[in-house]
């Protein structure tokens, strides 16, 4: 989503993503660009979670599907999940 008076903001481990849920923070390994894309590089176990994305403007807000990221030995693996009330489902899986 590219719009320059929309309102994006990653949330981690916080589905809601509410105005008052803190934000993902620019580290060493984290970069949130200003198209709002998240990378993750070289994540580690701080990184591990759930990961929300929340669009605001003045129609209203949105908000993206939950992506899990977890650690497994030298891997990354995410999983989409299809919607907020069962976090259990998964829709998709990448390891890289």
């Amino acid at each position: 989503m590219v719009c320059s008076t929309c309102r994006l903001k990653w949330c981690q481990n916080e589905l809601d993503c509410s105005e008052s849920s803190a934000s993902v923070s620019a580290t060493d390994n984290v970069l949130v660009d200003t198209n709002g894309t998240l990378m993750i590089r070289r994540a580690d176990k701080a990184n591990q979670g759930v990961y929300v994305l929340r669009a605001s403007n003045a129609f209203g807000r949105a908000l993206s599907p939950g992506i899990t990221l977890r650690l497994a030995g030298n891997c990354a693996l995410y999983y989409v999940h299809c919607g907020f009330s069962d976090g259990n489902r998964t829709v998709g899986r990448q390891t890289y």
